[in-house]
């Protein structure tokens, strides 16, 4: 086994005129101290689409996988989900915005407001969930399908995740696709051979069976090391903690 350092949050800098043409993004500041994992030696390395990021970018609308951003962060959009009452929501990482934060997609080189976050629970040093919530106020500008494509057929819980040890991809607006192995549990996060940046954070992780997508967790953390290594916040603890239910389209 193989001692790697959880050391960095997968937010970006919300998006200015000149990043959003295309210029470098700076990562977050790494949390100190990092808490250290133990993770198989060998696994094969992930898969990886760079070139899907230009599908999840400025598509003037909200969908899993898509950029997203609030006035000083940008991430990716996680799982849309229902409240009991009916209310649409959007399940991300909660390290992706403050409560009371307005919620942006990009539409035509300008904001267009999609929600407001009403949840956010996370920790620096990785010592709480990493969940996020945000109250959809712009429903007509929203799919639930990944990428605004895909069908998500369900949600597996961490012991399906265990048993089934499925390909896991997450999908994210600042490096695109990326599936590899599932890794194992710690602490509350799910860990899998994956390739992500700052941006990715908040992004849908899906277990990928026979190409059609199941519903795993959100995007949390990446691990710094010599292999590319990130955490998943499981997505069926949150809906049962909150009460809510996975949009399918």
């Amino acid at each position: 086994m193989t001692a790697l350092v959880l050391s960095a949050l997968l937010l970006s800098p919300a998006p200015t005129a000149e990043a959003s043409s295309g210029s470098s993004r700076a990562a977050a500041v790494a949390p100190e101290p990092g808490l250290v994992l133990d993770i198989p030696d060998t696994f094969a390395h992930p898969t990886w689409d760079a070139g899907a990021v230009s599908r999840l970018v400025d598509q003037g609308y909200l969908a899993p996988g898509f950029e997203v951003t609030t006035p000083d962060r940008a991430c990716s959009a996680g799982f849309m989900a229902r409240t009991a009452a009916g209310e649409p929501v959007m399940v991300t990482a909660g390290h992706c915005g403050l409560v009371g934060q307005t919620v942006f997609v990009s539409r035509d080189g300008r904001q267009v407001a999609v929600g407001t976050v009403i949840h956010s629970e996370f920790a620096a040093d990785n010592s709480a969930p990493d969940i996020g919530i945000v109250r959809l106020t712009s429903p007509e500008d929203v799919s639930p399908r990944l990428a605004g494509v895909y069908p998500i057929e369900g949600v597996l819980s961490v012991e399906d995740v265990q048993r089934l040890r499925p390909e896991l991809c997450r999908f994210g607006a600042r490096s695109g696709i990326s599936c590899g192995e599932y890794l194992g549990i710690h602490e509350d996060k799910i860990v899998l051979s994956n390739i992500a940046r700052p941006g990715d954070s908040g992004g849908p992780v899906l277990a990928r069976i026979d190409g059609r997508y199941h519903a795993v967790g959100v995007a949390s953390w990446m691990l710094t090391g010599s292999r590319p290594v990130i955490a998943a916040q499981p997505l069926a603890g949150i809906l049962e903690e909150h009460n809510l239910q996975l949009m399918r389209g």
